[in-house]
């Protein structure tokens, strides 16, 4: 059987279709009025080394908190069933249904400009792909969006995308994390594109991979934990990017010793939320928009309404 490359509507239909799912999740469980105040929060954490900045200086109170680790795509399905409470998930997820979340200011896993850990790579010049494929992993439905953009608006490219697996050939292969930089630490491929740096050429503005959502019902009903948990994940990014050659020889550990410099990648990721990175995700939904990915450009709503209030 021959695949069906993913087309221009299907991450529209997903997203839908992720709404519709999770309004019959909601209807069994409800995560803000089921938990007990004094029992933690279920937070988040992406299973790649890109968020050690964050969480290696992280202070464990088990009284206000337990990680949850796994992929991003995974933490957007368990944050969206109500299995999580806050989690660092992709900014996509959020455009699918933003009146089911908050986004937690000051935090994002961003670059302006190389990124290093979101690549397309090929052996084949891009001007000689045709209507070749091009296959994707599912753990990031964020680098999958931006990915297509580029395509069609950047490169002037109509090329198609296949889940990884799906076919026995394909022209290139898009990598994210872990993978994307031991690809890169390899050598072998011959064409190496990088999408944050992509997307800067085009836009000349920052790229959100990630954002930290909460769910509404859990701000709204737990809001002195949230700002407690807000602010120790701020206080933690903030070491760690003090200390960046830690979490670099610490990733050198999980992903073996490559021949990469991790000091320099870490450099090149931005880990708050400002203005810049807010203009860079407004247009990111705004261009999905256009391209008839999602609904609608969603508002950005920040946690805490009242930055005072940290």
């Amino acid at each position: 059987m021959t695949p069906t490359p993913w087309g221009w509507g299907s991450l529209r239909k997903g997203l839908k279709h992720t709404q519709a799912r999770s309004e019959r999740v909601e209807g069994r469980f409800s995560p803000g009025s089921g938990l007990r105040q004094s029992e933690p929060l279920r937070l988040g954490r992406i299973c790649f080394v890109n968020v050690l900045p964050v969480y290696l200086f992280l202070e464990q109170d088990k009284t206000l908190f337990r990680e949850v680790s796994d992929t991003p795509s995974r933490l957007n399905k368990m944050l969206r069933q109500g299995l999580l409470d806050v989690s660092p998930v992709s900014s996509v997820e959020y455009a699918g249904d933003p009146g089911r979340y908050r986004i937690l200011g000051g935090l994002s896993i961003s670059c302006v400009g190389r990124v290093r850990s979101v690549l397309l790579l090929s052996q084949v010049p891009m001007e000689k792909w045709g209507n070749a494929l091009i296959q994707c992993p599912m753990e990031s439905e964020t680098s999958v969006a931006l990915l297509r953009l580029l395509l069609r608006n950047y490169w002037g490219m109509d090329t198609g995308l296949v889940e990884e697996g799906g076919v026995s050939e394909s022209v290139a292969v898009l990598r994210i994390g872990d993978r994307a930089l031991r690809e890169a630490a390899s050598g072998k491929w011959a064409h190496v594109w990088d999408l944050g740096e992509a997307w800067h050429s085009w836009t000349g503005l920052p790229f959100v991979f990630a954002l930290w959502l909460v769910r509404e019902r859990v701000a709204q009903s737990r809001a002195i934990q949230l700002n407690k948990l807000h602010g120790a994940l701020l206080r933690a990014r903030d070491t760690g990017l003090s200390k960046l050659d830690v979490c670099a020889e610490k990733a050198r550990r999980v992903l073996g010793g490559m021949e990469l410099d991790l000091l320099e990648y870490f450099q090149g990721l931005t880990f708050s939320l400002e203005e810049g990175h807010i203009k860079g995700l407004n247009l990111f939904f705004e261009e999905l928009a256009k391209a008839g990915l999602i609904k609608e450009k969603p508002v950005l709503r920040l946690w805490p309404p009242n930055p005072q209030s940290l």
